[in-house]
Parts: structure tokens; sequence; C-alpha cells
């Protein structure tokens, strides 16, 4: 089996055995939805915030391809899921200058209404950077402009929190240094829902300030120098590890520089997803040690051996995974309810020319979810 292939059985027996092919009518108004475009070696990313007064909020992270992220507006506009939106982001990030993920910011900051523009103020001389620079003075009397760093919180709504991890404050005043590496410039981000803190009921004030929320790891192209400065200024305590996150998306496309082993197993995701070109492109991502790395984070078995189950069943996933038949399974969409563990994961099955949301597949994470659903363990 390629290592692109999600899994060794009927892709259609899954889609029947769950029975869940309805992907607007499954979201519910409460739920905060995430896509992880599929544009081969590079990022484009957008966030549906649950709806306040009738409407969502929308965030983008990385436009590496602007006719694809253009297209699934137009697809999500023409839904429930984005009725009443005006065409308004309330916040862009350009994570990193590098080509593969800004090639389309300029396009997408002129073509849309952007409240807030993040980026890391990380410089590179090249022609896709100069493009969004220029586009960024045309409309700075309308939007915001931001350089932020570890530990920035961004409060949107009541419920959703923004909170950059990466890059350091230290990363940040090495940015014109000619040996630093603009992957490690990269903004990660953490994505909290709910995030809760008091309430009002009645006369009580609740504080509700300790209960975790689902959250989402987002890790640009940070690599393991960065990582290094998030592990240190994030550390575990006595109340849990703060960078423990339900869903993450794997740094640098699956490079063997983005990530270790140590740092996976904080995180402990029940998701990891890569966005990564089918055939690995030039750079052959996503490097098998990174896989190697991934596959022990979600089922360890070095040191008492014995096999796994397939990526697709641990809840590994890439954007250019195929069915049996080789189409494609495409973007992938993570739907997250208030409930804590209230996740699930969909693929759109769009390719280079069509995506339609009816298309769209509602395929189970984990081993867990697994034996649950069809009632019978794993052979391991």
């Amino acid at each position: 089996m390629s290592k692109h292939s999600i899994a060794p059985f009927d892709f259609e027996s899954i889609v029947e055995l769950y029975k869940i092919n309805d992907f607007v009518g499954d979201i519910k108004s409460t739920d905060l939805v995430y896509f992880l475009l599929d544009v081969g070696n590079g990022d484009a990313q957008i966030l549906l915030l649950p709806e306040q007064h009738g409407r969502r909020s929308v965030v983008v992270v990385d436009v590496a391809r602007f006719k694809l992220v253009d297209r699934l507006f137009n697809a999500l506009s023409d839904s429930p899921l984005l009725r009443n939106w005006d065409g308004e982001i309330e916040i862009a990030v350009a994570t990193h200058p590098h080509r593969d993920h800004i090639y389309g910011m300029a396009k997408l900051l002129s073509s849309y209404t952007v409240r807030e523009f993040w980026e890391p103020g990380c410089p590179l001389p090249s022609q896709s950077y100069f493009d969004m620079c220029a586009t960024i003075e045309d409309i700075r009397h309308t939007t915001g402009h931001c350089l932020p760093t570890s530990g920035y919180e961004r409060r949107i709504g009541n419920l959703v929190q923004l909170t950059v991890v990466a890059p350091s404050v230290a990363l940040k005043h090495r940015f014109e240094e000619v040996e630093f590496d603009v992957n490690n410039s990269s903004i990660a981000l953490l994505v909290e829902y709910p995030k809760m803190q008091v309430a009002q009921v009645g006369k009580r004030r609740l504080d509700y300030s300790r209960r975790r929320g689902n959250r989402l790891l987002l890790g640009a192209d940070a690599q393991t120098a960065s990582w290094a400065q998030v592990e240190t200024e994030f550390p575990r305590s006595s109340s849990g590890d703060y960078l423990k996150a339900d869903v993450f998306k794997v740094p640098h496309h699956g490079s063997k520089h983005g990530l270790n082993l140590e740092l996976v197993e904080r995180i402990s995701p029940k998701y990891s997803l890569i966005s990564c070109a089918l055939g690995g492109g030039r750079h052959n991502f996503p490097h098998t040690v990174t896989q190697e790395i991934l596959r022990e984070a979600h089922y360890a078995i070095a040191v008492k051996g014995g096999s796994r189950p397939t990526d697709h069943e641990l809840g590994i996933h890439q954007t250019s995974d195929q069915q049996l038949n080789n189409e494609p399974l495409g973007t992938i969409a993570v739907v997250i309810g208030r409930a804590r563990n209230d996740l699930t994961l969909w693929r759109l099955r769009d390719n280079e020319s069509q995506l339609s949301l009816q298309k769209a597949v509602c395929l189970s994470p984990t081993v867990v979810a697994w034996e649950r659903v069809s009632g019978r363990p794993f052979e391991r």
C-alpha cells in the first residue's frame, strides 16, 4: 500500500458503516468548522466560527492558492453555513512569507474585506512577499496590521480564543540574520472553543475558566528551533499541559525538521493532519521519519512491540489521501461542537476543478471510534 493511500479496506464500506453523508445538514449553528484545503505542498486553512447574532465570523490562515480558497467560499456562501455573510474576514494570517503559504494572500486581501491582518514581520525578497506588502499598504486605512509573538491572545466573540504560541520574542529578534531559517518565523496558533471564563446565571456567578475546551494547534512551518522555544515558554504544569490539543495541523507538510516525538506526545492529538502533495512533490513530503513519529505518538509499540492499525484508523490524515479507486479525498474538514471531545472529521472529495459540499463524507478518525461503531475489536 502506498504511503498516500488511506486504508487497506473498501472506502465505500466505511461510508456505509457510519451512515453520515449530509455535511451541511449535520453542522449546528454552535459548531466551529475547520478546513484544511488540498493545495499540495502548501497551506490554506479556513475557520468558520460559531454563529453569533445570526452570522459566522471567518478566519483565514495562509492562502497558498487563492482560486481554491475562493471556490470554497463560494460553495459555503451558497449553503446555510455562511448565510448572511458579507464577504468580511475577521482575521487573515500569513504565517510566514514563503510562497507556498502566501502566493494567494494579496489576491485575498484585495478581493475580500479583511478586518485584521497578521504576519510575523519576517522580510523575504520574493515577488509574492512584495505583492502582499503592497496590498497591505493599499488597505491600511481599513485593515488592522498585527505582528504577534508567543503569548498574544485574541478573543473572537464570547467563546473562541486564538493564542499565538510561536514565534518567540527571542526568535523575532533574529529575523534579519542571514542564517535565520524563515520557517522558524512561522505563526503557530492554538485555537480553543469553547473558551469559557465567567458566566452570570441568575444571581450566581459561575467560574468556568478552568474547564478546557476543544483545541486546534496549527503548526504552520515551524521547525524544531521554534518548537524548542514553545516547549520552554509553555511548560507542563500540575494543572495540565497547555500544548495538549485535539487537532494538530502537522508543521511543514510533514518535514523531518518539523517535530519530534516528545512534542507530539505532549500535544496528544486525536487527529494529526498533514497538508501535502500526492506523490510527495520535490521534497518527498511527508517524510517517513515524521510519519513514524506520528504513528508512535498515536499508538506506541516501540517498547512492547506489536503492529499498528492503519494511519486512517489512528487519526492521521493527509490532504493527498486517495480512495482505493485513486479518486482524491481532498480537503479535510473538522466539525467541533461545544461539548468536550465533540469532533467529527469529514473529507470533501474535491479536486482541482470541482468542489461540492454535497460530496463530503464523514470518516471516523480513531481506533476507539472504529471499535465503538463497528462493535468489534481491532486485530492488534
